[in-house]
């Protein structure tokens, strides 16, 4: 159950893991973003309370998420039952779509008892019959690559505690709830990282680390974006505009509520000025005045992002997945940018368009974060891109 499960803030080690990149592959040749060991957060808490194997994320027109997930055991013993339970329990708790379980082998009495759960049953037969098809096994779940990659990483950096905080919190997006808040959260992560891969790490495997950050962001921002639109499908756009500004900028919290507080702070805090300072040297005006709350600098872009995507759904509700492919099966392996490559992974009817809306989000975070996207290919390569 969720206490042994192995620790989330450590970076990604393959032992014994295979099952979950045969897994993420099946989910990516069905069109889902997928990635392994995500952590579900605690509410208040930093540490995570357990962790998804395998999550899939999909977004259907007009900007419906789906999310699915898969609990991987390769054991010889992996109690089948218990697993059953339990992920279809988490899945329950995220609110997945599907939920599978991934298991050695399973009669077939037991595959019609998890049907009648809504869990279905992933064995090595039926993965052997999707392998026959290569196409998902790209980026993140190509074992081959990233099983050596991460396994460096982690003899790398995994014992730095910086490193662990980043990872765990730049996974914990993938499972947040808030759009809005991610979003903010993804841009303060990259503007903070952008620059120290290059500056204030000289290893070479460090500088891998904070790059695989990078790109792990970039995908993220993509996916808020279209999770904004998801709940802002339905307005006007002076609605909308109006919405996306003021959650940008309060969060979680009401507006209302959020300046009530200040204004008794700030009156409190005057009083107590005014109790200590005789009145001849008090200034007509109040001493402490907190200001005002300003939306953060990249909101219009934001905005106008939103806006372009809900008018050209068909554009942009694959943008993650394109971008995941961009980034981490070309960029972070050191490949050339191909146009044809990824027009040959991904035989949709929009290809010119699907890549100007991927380029239009590395472009983004190019000009609000000042990344220089030569950092992740190679010079030549990085100009190309956008």
């Amino acid at each position: 159950m969720p206490n042994d499960k192995k620790p989330i803030v450590q970076i990604p080690v393959d032992k014994g893991d295979y099952l979950e990149y045969r897994i993420s592959g099946v989910f990516q040749s069905q069109g889902y973003l997928t990635r392994r060991a995500i952590p579900l957060k605690q509410a208040g808490n930093k540490q995570d309370a357990t962790d998804i194997d395998v999550l899939g994320i999909i977004f259907t027109a007009p900007f419906q998420g789906h999310r699915i997930i898969c609990d991987c055991k390769n054991k010889s013993k992996p109690k089948p039952f218990e697993r059953v339970f339990w992920a279809k329990g988490l899945g329950t708790f995220i609110d997945a779509s599907e939920v599978y379980v991934a298991l050695p082998k399973a009669s077939w009495d037991f595959i019609q008892f998890a049907n009648q759960g809504s869990v279905r049953i992933l064995t090595n037969d039926l993965l052997n019959n999707y392998s026959k098809n290569p196409m998902g096994q790209y980026g993140l779940a190509d074992h081959t690559h990233y099983g050596v990659f991460f396994d460096n990483l982690r003899k790398t950096v995994g014992s730095k505690k910086e490193a662990q905080d980043c990872l765990l919190r730049t996974k914990q997006l993938f499972l947040s709830e808030n759009p809005y808040v991610s979003l903010n959260e993804a841009m303060d992560m990259l503007s903070v990282i952008s620059n120290k891969h290059l500056v204030a790490y000289q290893n070479d495997r460090e500088k891998e680390f904070w790059k695989y950050i990078i790109c792990e962001l970039t995908v993220n921002v993509s996916i808020q974006v279209l999770w904004i639109c998801s709940d802002t499908l339905c307005f006007s756009s002076e609605a909308r505009r109006n919405h996306i500004r003021e959650r940008l900028t309060y969060g979680e919290y009401s507006p209302k509520v959020l300046h009530s507080i200040l204004n008794t702070a700030k009156e409190m805090a005057n009083e107590i000025i005014r109790s200590k300072v005789p009145a001849d040297y008090l200034p007509s005006q109040n001493i402490v005045d907190f200001g005002t709350i300003d939306p953060p600098d990249y909101t219009e872009d934001i905005i106008g992002l939103v806006e372009r995507a809900i008018s050209n759904p068909d554009w942009y509700i694959r943008t993650p997945q394109l971008l995941d492919y961009l980034l981490f099966e070309q960029g972070l392996k050191g490949k050339e940018f191909s146009d044809s490559a990824f027009r040959s992974m991904f035989r949709y009817g929009w290809a010119d368009e699907n890549l100007k809306a991927a380029r239009n989000i590395l472009s983004f975070i190019r000009d609000k974060i000042g990344l220089n996207w030569t950092t992740i290919w190679p010079k030549s390569e990085g100009n190309k891109v956008l």
